[in-house]
């Protein structure tokens, strides 16, 4: 049976990599996303509007 320091090593370079692989793309499109409605927010602000549910 390996040491439990080289299961743990192994455990935590799989995270990093399922990290890696699915969480940095999804949390990317998200701020993006965000940082469009902050946009679309800003010019409804300069135009005397709001989105729905911000005021």
């Amino acid at each position: 049976m390996p040491s439990m320091d080289k299961i743990v090593s192994a455990y935590l370079e799989e995270i990093i990599r399922f990290i890696d692989r699915e969480i940095y793309p999804q949390a990317a499109k998200l701020q993006a996303e965000v940082k469009k409605a902050g946009e679309v927010q800003r010019r409804l602000t300069g135009l005397g509007c709001s989105m729905p549910g911000t005021a």
